[in-house]
């Protein structure tokens, strides 16, 4: 049986937890062991997974400049969890996965991209400094999932690589 441990900020309504929660359920149970590791608790999508006996692990982040504390529990439960892929959801997560990669040698990463065309003067200073760190660091994922042609294309064009892109 494969691990899976799905990382993403939050279960709060929106497309990508969405897609995050229906694959998650849609995944065969018998040959799969999943969790999914949420930075901040009480999301409304949780109750959708609990339902489904999808394990569920709050990192209790307790603000942006929450970093070591965070960090410090991701790496306690990833090794309690022992998962074979760790598949990051949004930008947050998916840095996040790349900067513990070095603690966890053996775990296969993969980024899941879930945005085109994005307009980063309606993000505030710190997403704008760090997209280009993204785009940096997607040479380091193992796989890159998209959702869409368009999104593809931009992250392309933006400096992500292309090695390890899958659109779907």
């Amino acid at each position: 049986m494969s691990k899976i441990a799905f990382l993403i900020r939050s279960l709060d309504y929106g497309g990508a937890e969405r897609q995050l929660v229906t694959l998650v359920k849609a995944l065969d149970k018998k040959g799969f062991e999943i969790t999914v590791l949420c930075f901040y608790p009480g999301g409304p999508l949780e109750k959708d997974l609990e339902d489904s006996r999808v394990k569920i692990i709050c990192l209790e982040k307790r603000g942006r400049w929450d970093l070591f504390s965070f960090l410090g529990r991701l790496i306690h439960s990833l090794k309690e969890i022992q998962p074979d892929v760790l598949h990051g959801y949004l930008s947050e997560s998916n840095m996040v996965a790349i900067f513990i990669k070095p603690f966890f040698p053996s775990i296969r990463t993969i980024w899941g991209v879930r945005a085109s065309n994005v307009d980063l003067t309606r993000y505030d200073w710190l997403s704008r400094l760090l997209f280009p760190l993204e785009c940096f660091l997607s040479r380091f994922a193992d796989l890159i999932i998209v959702n869409s042609h368009a999104g593809h294309a931009y992250h392309l064009a933006h400096g992500f690589q292309d090695k390890a892109f899958i659109p779907v």
